[in-house]
């Protein structure tokens, strides 16, 4: 399994638990808004 999976992963639970994208963004380790952009939303 690719460490992008497991991010990917984490990232659609908190959206799903109610976690705001800035803050799940913050999280990843996204400097900017725009880092977490380049996909479309869940």
């Amino acid at each position: 399994m690719r460490i992008h999976y497991l991010r990917h992963s984490f990232a659609s639970f908190a959206v799903m638990s109610g976690g705001t994208l800035p803050v799940i963004g913050k999280l990843l380790g996204h400097n900017t808004n725009h880092d977490g952009k380049i996909r479309p939303p869940l």
